[in-house]
């Protein structure tokens, strides 16, 4: 197998999305089909990486002070969006070109409750890449900053 480096995926994704498709004829199956093509059988040696913090608020919090299932989805996306920008799919050019990647699956693992005041790091890559889809792995570490 050969080693894809992280500027090999970067320049292959911004090419794509320079590329003027027909949305009607290509529309996502294109995109992912292109990073197919380009890196089938590959593995991704030195992927991209992101990594920030962020502190439970009281809105990502129940009663008991303890974070909502979805709040844990909204730092996920906290981190695909990051993780799109390094990738070279900034916000800004996906709503002008209309061109997203779009998430069709979510498992999430829960290995502690992170409480309110906690103090988490999210961090995300790229972590597999297939003919038609490519998988973003995430993980939050927390530190306990209230009792």
């Amino acid at each position: 197998m050969h080693a894809v480096t992280s500027a090999e995926v970067v320049g292959a994704i911004q090419n794509m999305i320079s590329e003027q498709a027909d949305p009607a004829k290509s529309g996502q199956r294109c995109f992912h089909a292109r990073i197919w093509k380009s890196y089938a059988g590959m593995t991704v040696t030195d992927a991209p990486r992101i990594r920030t913090e962020v502190q439970v608020m009281f809105f990502d919090t129940d009663c008991g002070g303890v974070v909502h299932n979805i709040a844990y989805l909204r730092f996920i996306e906290i981190a695909r969006t990051l993780l799109a920008e390094q990738l070279g799919l900034a916000l800004s050019d996906m709503a002008a070109t209309q061109k997203y990647p779009v998430v069709v699956r979510t498992e999430i693992d829960y290995r502690r409750a992170a409480k309110l005041g906690d103090r988490l790091t999210i961090e995300g890559w790229l972590d597999h890449l297939e003919r038609v889809r490519f998988w973003c792995a995430v993980q939050l570490c927390g530190t306990r900053t209230m009792p």
